[in-house]
């Protein structure tokens, strides 16, 4: 509705066309305002009558007798911790043979490679062959890398613990070791805990390692997790955390349940 247009469209006097658009308006202001007013009634008369129709309900939970523990989890690697690089360390010279491929798996003592200087390359450990550079064909300058051979079984697991958790992290502590990928799970120990921070940011890290034997599905480079055994107590009574609620203060409090009603008990946590 355009109240000019309005004015422009009706031949009457112009005093009469004002009083009209005054009424029109004075119409909708109070229409507006019984509308408000029976909103504002609904929202103080209807809302609490609905409100008081709700019924608080609330989860029980019992409270046990037992023990319970703590755990710190953190990322860590998986890397070789054995393997050594074979060269020829005399003249140049080309192989003469090779008695192993590539992924195979040898034993300490085996034949790898015989060059044609004479040199007989052995295995030094039980592992694999992870790379093998040159082939019958091939000729050799002194001192060049030919064979690889790495523990595959054997490795190292490495994690960085920041420097509020590792006074909390020793060797010979007991570990499970979770390999991502596969969804794996290892115990172990912990062997090694580096004092010297192996960062220069704002928090100081310290690299921690332990052991692990592991199947062909695992292999360096995957990504893993380790858990540590942190805090325990025995014999102790055990509630679920969801049972807490706090107050004003920050208190820890649950309701007990008494017939119909709670009532409210102030508890001390512990572990």
């Amino acid at each position: 509705w355009d109240l000019l247009s309005f004015l422009e469209e009706n031949d009457m006097p112009e005093d009469m066309r004002i009083v009209r658009t005054v009424k029109r308006f004075i119409r909708i202001i109070l229409l507006l305002t019984l509308l408000a007013a029976v909103m504002g009634a609904l929202y103080i008369y209807l809302l609490p009558m609905l409100e008081s129709q709700k019924v608080q309900s609330y989860d029980a939970y019992v409270v046990k007798r037992g023990s319970i523990s703590t755990t710190n989890s953190f990322s860590a690697t998986i890397s070789i911790a054995s393997s050594e690089t074979h060269k020829n360390t005399a003249r140049a010279t080309s192989i003469r043979e090779i008695y192993v491929t590539n992924g195979q798996g040898v034993r300490k003592g085996d034949k790898l490679m015989l060059l044609d200087n004479g040199e007989l390359l052995k295995a030094g450990l039980d592992g694999v062959v992870t790379e093998m550079r040159f082939d019958t064909i091939d000729w050799l300058w002194n001192n060049v890398d030919l064979i690889q051979i790495s523990d595959l079984t054997n490795l190292t697991v490495s994690l960085s613990v920041d420097e509020y958790d590792v006074r909390n992290v020793s060797a010979g502590q007991k570990c499970l070791v979770t390999i991502v990928p596969t969804g794996e799970n290892f115990e172990t120990e912990i062997t090694h805990v580096d004092r010297v921070s192996s960062s220069s940011g704002q928090v100081a890290f310290y690299t921690v390692t332990a052991n692990l034997s592991v199947p062909e599905s695992v292999l360096p480079g995957m990504t893993a997790s380790v858990t540590i055994p942190s805090d325990f107590a025995e014999d102790t009574l055990i509630l679920d955390m969801a049972a807490l609620a706090f107050d004003e203060e920050k208190q820890p409090y649950v309701l007990r349940k008494n017939d119909a009603s709670y009532q409210k008990v102030s508890v001390m946590t512990g572990l």
